[in-house]
C-alpha cells in the first residue's frame, strides 16, 4: 500500500514539474523614435498541467533608456510602467488552462529617444488547487513551497532611426552547440560584430568582439541559462537567443 502511494506521489510530482508556458521564439521589436507606442503581441500557452496560477515579474537590462515608458498587458489588465510584478489580489493573478493560448502585449513608449533594451519576463506556476492568491516573494522564490516551476522568456526592443535588421534572415542566425559546456559559435554570422552574454536577470556577464567563424569560450561561466545578444557593426541588436551552459 505504501509503495503504491509512493509511486502515485512521484507520478503526480513529475506531472506537476512538467508544467510550462510556451512562447514563440525570436521575439523582438524594432521601430523608430517617432512611434508613440511600440507594441509586441505574442501568445503564451500552457502545456503539462490542466490549469495553473501564473505570477510574473519584469526585468530590464541595464542599458534601457530611462526616458522610455514600458509596461505589460497580461490576461487581465494593462499595467502602468511602475508595475514590475504580479500585483496583490486574487482577481489579478493569471489563470492558464492547458492548450488554450492567451495573448499578452508589451508596450514601449520611446518618447523620441533611441536605444535598446532586453526585457526578461519570469513566469512562476502555482497549482490551481492549492495556491493562495497573495503575490509571491520574488526575492526568495525558490523557497516558495507552492511553486511548481518557473520559466523565462525574453525579447529585444530596439528603437533607432536607421533600423535595418529586417534585411537579415534571422531564421538562419543560430548559436551552436546548444547546450554547451565550453564553447559556442554563430551560424550565418556575416553581420555579427560583437556579442554580449547576459544572465537571466539581464546583467551583462561577458562581452566579446566577433569575426566570421569565430569560436567563443564560456567554460569559466557558471552552469545555467544565459541570453546571448548578437550586435551589428552599427550597434543594432540582430538577435537574442537562449544558451544553456552545462
Amino acid at each position: 500500500m505504501m509503495k503504491n502511494l509512493l509511486y502515485a506521489f512521484l507520478f503526480l510530482a513529475s506531472v506537476s514539474a512538467s508544467a510550462q508556458l510556451v512562447v514563440p521564439s525570436d521575439l523582438q521589436i524594432t521601430d523608430t523614435p517617432e512611434t508613440e507606442d511600440v507594441v509586441l503581441h505574442y501568445d503564451l500557452e500552457l502545456i503539462g498541467q490542466d490549469s495553473v496560477w501564473v505570477h510574473w515579474e519584469l526585468l530590464f537590462s541595464d542599458d534601457t533608456p530611462s526616458e522610455w515608458d514600458m509596461y505589460l498587458c497580461d490576461n487581465i489588465l494593462c499595467y502602468t510602467k511602475n508595475v514590475r510584478q504580479t500585483p496583490a489580489g486574487a482577481f489579478k493573478i493569471n489563470r492558464f488552462y492547458e492548450n488554450v493560448p492567451s495573448e499578452w502585449m508589451f508596450h514601449t513608449e520611446p518618447k523620441l529617444t533611441e536605444g535598446h533594451s532586453t526585457v526578461t519576463v519570469n513566469t512562476y506556476y502555482l497549482d490551481y488547487s492549492t495556491a493562495n492568491h497573495t503575490p509571491l516573494d520574488f526575492s526568495d522564490i525558490e523557497y516558495d513551497g507552492d511553486t511548481l516551476s518557473m520559466s523565462t522568456h525574453s525579447f529585444d526592443v530596439t528603437i533607432s532611426s536607421g533600423v535595418a535588421v529586417e534585411d537579415i534572415d534571422l531564421s538562419e542566425v543560430k548559436i551552436f552547440p546548444n547546450p554547451t559546456s565550453d564553447v559556442f559559435q554563430v551560424k550565418s554570422d556575416e553581420h555579427v560584430k560583437s556579442i554580449g552574454v547576459y544572465n537571466v536577470v539581464g546583467k551583462l556577464v561577458e562581452e566579446m568582439n566577433h569575426t566570421n567563424g569565430q569560436t567563443h569560450n564560456i567554460e569559466h561561466l557558471n552552469k545555467g541559462m544565459y541570453l546571448v545578444r548578437l550586435m551589428s557593426d552599427d550597434g543594432q541588436v540582430i538577435k537574442t537567443m537562449k544558451l544553456s551552459k552545462r
